[in-house]
């Protein structure tokens, strides 16, 4: 028995090795030894026929090696072949592992080029719970969506990879997106926001000694005090500063400040200072081939021309600028330089033309709105039609309990709001039965021409004083009578007269010419010559001095609101 277990677990040891000995050839003849791999292997390999799969590996391998040597452009134009390669089987992981090693300047038709695979990339690195991953990826898709001029989807992204990197606690990676998070709060006018997450990237900047994010945050704070708070003296100044920090190898971040820096000059209306800048970055940008900067200095320099009133410079750069955004499709850039291309029109007497611009300014204008609605909710359609099942699912599922929960408490709140209606309606009854209940009382004591009489029983020479005087002279349409006048008018003291309307049940002097007040109301409210006339007006010429003096008072003498008695009386 002995002997017979050993030799089962010897054959099964034996059996084991075999099957890694098989499982480690199968996977070295599929895939380049990585851990050995170096350029020169795999530009060989690559020189062979591979299958498509292992075309693949290779190729993210050679582009993680250029990434090591920081050689850009070579990185992207092999994501480029990766996606290429990788679209038609439908390997999502792929393209995102070939996107995630792309940083820094990017050509914006390379970002257009690359803009639709970003959303079933990120989805790719969550189904493989790589959150890392997705985030940078959705880092990276926020600032080109930004850069696009969608900034609501942008910033819905930024937010994602914003929240993941902190959960992470990788805050390094945390300072361009809270750069393009400022951003895209400036864009949609968020101001207060936009400067928060600016200095929060500054804040992280510094304390990682990362002089390119540090640069781009101070540069941000220079756009906030030149287009927001128009602090055109603070932005030079932050701009200068920022010049002075820039490393040597960001040469398309120090052309960008030295455009800011131009901008600011130009609001301030530092022409001579301004111009030079401008003229240098559009041969710089001419030379390198960036349309787009080309474009923003064509347009800054026909604003620098038109304040300057050279109409024919201004015109010949802001054509051009036109020219070369509609190209980017750039839209709501072009459409800054339309509105300043007709001012030029305008300056030169040119009516007819400036007059056909704004038509298409309007028109675009509309475009821009709808259009950019329209793409948001295509990308979020987009967005949620590539995920896989399996994460629709998990979705699906999660969310459930939350509409759940959503149809519970829409129910409570149903039947509370209908038995709040109920109360309501049964209070709104039972007030117009009192309302009814005091009209007829009121009606009645007209019939029987009953004037109220507020002391018809009372004989003393000082009340029956106070009484003609209210009823012959209505002092009480003065707002601000008090009673040391009527006292005065009296030839008594206003103590005298306070003491009496106390023992004669008033509150005080107010509650007793509030009284006459009301009454003066009440007959103006029923001659129907002043219908035409607003209930407030009404008690103000009655000496109230506020409409909420006016309707407190009205309610507490009457039980009527003014209004409902107003109605009612004119109706006989």
């Amino acid at each position: 028995m002995k002997f017979s277990s050993i030799a089962r677990w010897l054959s099964l040891l034996l059996a084991s090795s075999f099957f890694v000995y098989l499982c480690f050839v199968f996977f070295k003849s599929d895939s380049p030894n990585l851990s050995t791999s170096s350029e020169a292997y795999v530009l060989k390999e690559l020189q062979n026929k591979q299958s498509d799969k292992l075309r693949i590996s290779l190729l993210l391998r050679l582009q993680e090696i250029r990434s090591v040597q920081k050689n850009m452009p070579e990185v992207i134009r092999l994501a480029r072949e990766i996606r290429q390669l990788a679209g038609p089987l439908g390997d999502s992981l792929s393209i995102a592992k070939s996107l995630s090693p792309i940083r820094g300047e990017v050509d914006y038709r390379e970002q257009k080029l690359m803009m639709p695979f970003f959303p079933g990339a990120i989805n790719a690195f969550l189904v493989q719970k790589d959150h890392y991953g997705a985030a940078r990826l959705s880092s990276s898709y926020g600032a080109i969506l930004l850069h696009s001029g969608k900034a609501l989807v942008a910033q819905k992204h930024l937010l994602f990879a914003l929240r993941t990197l902190e959960k992470l606690d990788s805050l390094r990676n945390c300072i361009n997106v809270a750069i393009n998070l400022g951003s895209s709060y400036q864009i949609l006018g968020s101001n207060q926001m936009s400067f928060n997450y600016n200095e929060k990237a500054i804040q992280l900047a510094t304390r990682f000694q990362d002089t390119t994010g540090l640069a781009s945050g101070l540069m941000n704070r220079g756009t906030y005090y030149n287009d927001i708070t128009k602090e055109y003296s603070k932005a030079i100044q932050t701009f200068s500063e920022v010049d002075k920090i820039i490393p040597a190898h960001a040469g398309y971040l120090r052309a960008m400040n030295q455009y800011n820096l131009a901008t600011a000059y130009l609001k301030a209306k530092k022409f001579d200072l301004a111009e030079p800048i401008f003229s240098d970055l559009l041969v710089l940008f001419t030379k390198e081939g960036a349309t787009e900067g080309v474009a923003m200095v064509e347009k800054g320099l026909g604003d620098l021309y038109l304040l300057q009133g050279k109409h024919l410079e201004a015109h010949k750069h802001l054509v051009a600028s036109v020219q070369l955004f509609d190209q980017m499709q750039l839209d709501i850039e072009s459409l800054k330089s339309r509105i300043l291309l007709r001012d030029v029109y305008s300056q030169t007497g040119n009516f007819q033309e400036a007059h056909r611009l704004s038509m298409v300014i309007e028109k675009l204008n509309d475009q821009i709105f709808s259009a950019e609605k329209a793409k948001t909710f295509g990308e979020m359609s987009e967005k949620y039609a590539s995920e896989k099942k399996q994460l629709q699912i998990q979705k699906l599922e999660s969310e459930s309990i939350y509409q759940r929960f959503g149809i519970l408490i829409s129910l409570i709140l149903a039947v509370v709001f209908f038995f709040l209606f109920r109360y309501q309606r049964r209070i709104i009854r039972e007030k117009r039965l009192s309302y009814s209940v005091l009209m007829k009382q009121y009606r009645l004591e007209q019939t029987k021409g009953q004037t109220e009489r507020l002391a018809t029983d009372e004989t003393e020479d000082l009340f029956d004083q106070l009484w003609k005087y209210y009823v012959q002279e209505k002092p009480y349409l003065d707002a601000k009578l008090k009673a040391n006048t009527v006292a005065k008018h009296l030839h008594v003291r206003a103590r005298d007269i306070s003491a009496l309307l106390k023992k004669k049940g008033y509150n005080g002097f107010n509650e007793f010419t509030n009284r006459f007040r009301v009454e003066e109301v009440k007959s103006r409210l029923a001659d129907p010559r002043l219908a035409h006339l607003k209930i407030e007006s009404i008690g103000v010429d009655s000496g109230f001095g506020s409409k909420q003096s006016f309707y407190s008072a009205f309610e507490e003498f009457t039980g009527l609101n003014p209004k409902y008695f107003r109605e009612e009386i004119l109706k006989g």
